[in-house]
């Protein structure tokens, strides 16, 4: 949003106390110089969407077969490797610092037979590009981003029939669902390599700023950064 028009004969003015346009800009740009100091150490070369394509196509299909292979892993009963999505993840978050709209565009690959792999890259790409503007340092970026790529392997835990039914789910059968959370993070507790950063994706992604959200009703602060940030991004990209 770059302009905001307020007609004040709508409602009620703010008053003699509220500042100047000039004084709004100056405040602004004032925020804006000081993000950009403190972003500075993540600047990175930007590159033209046309040849920033090819290497975000390579990735996200490199990060769908990884992300299948391990929740395939998961389904079966397998230890997983979390040290085999590091590089991946790596590529991910490089391709969006040089231009993020490369990795956005990956997200038309949706269809509904592979929604939960492709969703779970797009909610890695998604909270690279989110922890970028936030101003994360790029280990972060890189720690966050992987909680995102294996937010919903607690699914694979989930009966396949509820899971993927079609209609509106009835009380048990949502209940039942919701319980991917918890499974997906006894999961990941047990799997050496995921970083703490990670777990706030992980085990926070469905908590609501109001309470209303689950598996423990967390309630504004209560949630992590990583965890309002992915609660955010998971909505949006489904």
């Amino acid at each position: 949003i770059r302009d905001l028009l307020i007609d004040t004969e709508r409602g009620k003015d703010v008053g003699s106390a509220a500042p100047t346009a000039h004084e709004a800009e100056q405040a602004i740009r004032v925020q804006v110089n000081s993000f950009a100091q403190n972003t500075a150490p993540l600047a990175t070369p930007r590159v033209p969407l046309s040849e920033e394509m090819s290497r975000a196509r390579g990735a996200y299909s490199e990060a769908t077969r990884i992300i299948r292979s391990l929740m395939d892993d998961v389904r079966l009963g397998h230890q997983i490797d979390i040290a085999a999505t590091q590089p991946t993840v790596e590529k991910i978050t490089a391709s969006v610092l040089r231009n993020s709209n490369a990795m956005m565009t990956m997200r038309r690959l949706h269809n509904l037979d592979d929604f939960t792999f492709h969703h779970s890259v797009s909610v890695c790409a998604m909270l690279a590009s989110f922890a970028m503007v936030r101003g994360m340092e790029l280990g972060s970026i890189h720690d966050i981003a992987l909680g995102g790529l294996v937010h919903d392997v607690g699914k694979m835990r989930v009966a396949h029939a509820v899971l993927n039914k079609p209609g509106k789910l009835n009380s048990e059968e949502f209940r039942h669902i919701q319980s991917h959370v918890v499974l997906g993070s006894d999961l990941m507790r047990q799997t050496p390599g995921v970083p703490e950063l990670a777990y706030g994706v992980i085990e926070q992604h469905h908590e609501r700023h109001d309470g209303s959200g689950y598996p423990k009703a967390l309630k504004g602060d209560e949630i992590s950064e990583a965890g309002r940030m992915a609660a955010i991004i998971d909505v949006y990209d489904a």
